[in-house]
């Protein structure tokens, strides 16, 4: 009566992944669609926000296979813009752009399966 099934544990960690890709590819195209990248400041918060999300999909885990195809390329996306918006900046130092240049790096790495 009480047995839980052999197959209930992973059933359950699947549809948890499932979740977690539309989670991840939801929260990329918002970003993507929403955010500014006009300023060093917004394109240190886009890059921010786009590493964070990224952050667990390196590696080989099973968070690692939690952003799909299409999250990928709306990543894909969103760096472009981050590239666009990033022509037109100019600063005198060269510090501000540590937290955009790094989270931009370890978003690609982790979009391009790089641990």
């Amino acid at each position: 009566m009480g047995r839980k099934c052999k197959f209930q544990v992973p059933i359950q960690r699947t549809i948890s992944l499932l979740f977690s890709y539309q989670e991840n590819t939801d929260a990329i195209v918002t970003a993507k669609d929403t955010l500014a990248f006009d300023t060093l400041d917004n394109l240190a918060q886009g890059a921010t926000t786009l590493a964070s999300i990224t952050a667990n999909v390196a590696g080989d885990g099973p968070l690692s296979k939690t952003l799909d195809m299409e999250g990928r390329q709306a990543a894909v996306d969103m760096i472009g813009q981050m590239a666009e918006g990033f022509k037109d900046q100019t600063t005198n130092d060269p510090a501000k752009l540590e937290t955009f240049i790094t989270g931009v790096t370890s978003s690609v790495a982790a979009i391009m399966g790089v641990s």
